[in-house]
């Protein structure tokens, strides 16, 4: 199937819901125009005809229940109560919905997000590469990074979304390319002539069944996802999505929403989690971006044998790239004897030239492949300088010891930002919120930690 369009097949009980072109929502929002999708939703662009504005409309998958929707709105709840004068003087960098509903489809009831429009998210960015770290333009080859200035300047950004979070006591817990968006100038969005930016049928892949019935859950087309870029406001990003959010004082029900190449050997093994979570996701982004790479994905892996549990499969490769787990992860990982010993991996995974063993190192970063594939696939235009920096900013990040990981306030002080952090620092100070001393939080942290 054509990777523009979602999924037919995601049209289903507990599935997308099956919106149209021209459709109107809680008898206020007019859908004109399809953003985007992921797996849990489709995100269009719609007129509020109340007051007279667009708006991004995000329509869940009816899979979610009430408890998991409960946990997302009251996250968003405390955000919205924090004092403006925490927030600084840029503004804030998470999206809050600033309307929500609930609509009834033939798959179930679907919880709808709205929130101001944004131009594009981080991956599709990725396909419309910026020529410099201030503008984007289409056109650039989709296998080539990013320009170096530019994932710098995003990075940075991220972070400062990251940072306001984790000051606040809660971690975003879904972290990843789709949940990166670049802002639209408002000014030029509200003064749009709207025929421009409303899309037609020409922009739609008719569905039909292949046994020719009708179908009761999905659309009659599929809308080609059209995001807002040439609404782009100054390299601009912030954060979005909470539905994986928690509470670092209680993550004791945290949904599992995280895509699995981002998540931690904590997050993988349920084990006990805080912000580090955040931080080991961001490491992962940032080799993302830096080598257009995704880092812990199979066909990054030097080992040729296949391993079917999802589990097993990304704790090896995270083995193979980071290095060796701590003793707690090794003991809550049922399988784990059968692929890695105390000294590395075992002849079960061997890559048909022999076993590869890794020594029990004193200092567990420098050991595993990361450095190589680094600087194997990392972009062009980085010098060795800023490699090194880079690499060892994803090291700190990929502590397998979540007490040992990096914050976010140790990795906006990083060289590799080149002083960008201390102008962050005297942003926030300005408003009575310093963001370098603030304790790295974490949720029951397990007795062999403590």
């Amino acid at each position: 199937m054509d990777t523009r369009y979602e999924y037919a097949e995601k049209y289903s009980a507990g599935g997308y819901y099956p919106a149209k072109l021209d459709d109107v929502l809680n008898d206020r929002y007019k859908i004109v125009r399809k953003l985007g999708y992921g797996r849990k939703a489709t995100v269009w662009l719609a007129v509020d005809q109340r007051e007279v504005r667009l708006v991004a409309l995000k329509i869940m998958v009816s899979a979610r229940g009430e408890e998991d929707i409960a946990h997302e709105l009251h996250l968003y709840q405390i955000i919205k109560a924090i004092p403006k004068h925490n927030i600084g003087i840029d503004g804030l960098r998470i999206v809050i919905p600033d309307d929500h509903f609930r609509i009834h489809g033939p798959g179930g009831v679907h919880l709808c997000l709205v929130s101001k429009a944004m131009a594009l998210s981080a991956d599709q960015a990725m396909s419309c590469k910026p020529s410099s770290h201030s503008e984007i333009h289409t056109g650039s080859n989709p296998q080539t990074p990013m320009p170096f200035l530019h994932v710098k300047s995003m990075l940075r950004e991220v972070l400062w979304g990251l940072d306001f979070l984790h000051r606040n006591g809660l971690a975003h817990g879904n972290l990843h390319m789709g949940n990166i968006l670049l802002e639209c100038d408002s000014m030029v969005l509200e003064n749009a002539d709207l025929e421009r930016l409303r899309q037609t049928l020409w922009d739609t892949v008719a569905l039909k069944r292949l046994d020719g019935q009708k179908d009761t859950f999905a659309p009659q087309y599929l809308v080609q996802p059209n995001p807002l870029k040439d609404f782009r406001s100054r390299i601009r990003y912030v954060l979005t999505d909470l539905s994986g959010g928690f509470e670092a004082k209680d993550a004791s029900e945290v949904p599992a929403t995280m895509l699995e190449h981002y998540r931690s050997p904590e997050f993988t093994l349920g084990e006990d989690i805080g912000t580090p979570v955040d931080v080991w996701a961001f490491g992962c982004l940032t080799f993302q971006l830096l080598c257009n790479k995704t880092l812990f994905a199979p066909e990054m892996s030097k080992i040729s044998a296949p391993i079917q549990d999802p589990m097993d499969n990304h704790l090896v490769r995270i083995v193979e790239v980071a290095g060796p787990l701590q003793k707690v992860h090794y003991e809550a990982w049922p399988n784990g004897r059968k692929y890695v010993t105390g000294f590395g991996f075992s002849q079960h995974i061997a890559d048909g030239q022999g076993p590869r063993w890794f020594p029990m190192p004193t200092v567990p970063a420098q050991i595993g492949i990361l450095e190589e594939l680094f600087y194997k696939h990392k972009a062009a235009d980085m010098n060795d300088k800023a490699a090194s920096q880079a690499v060892n900013l994803i090291r700190k990040c990929l502590n397998t010891y979540p007490v040992a990981r990096a914050t976010v306030p140790e990795i906006l002080a990083h060289p590799f930002f080149a002083g960008a952090s201390a102008a962050y620092s005297h942003d926030v100070q300005r408003h009575g919120q310093s963001i370098w001393k603030h304790p790295k939080i974490w949720v029951n942290l397990p007795q062999c930690c403590k």
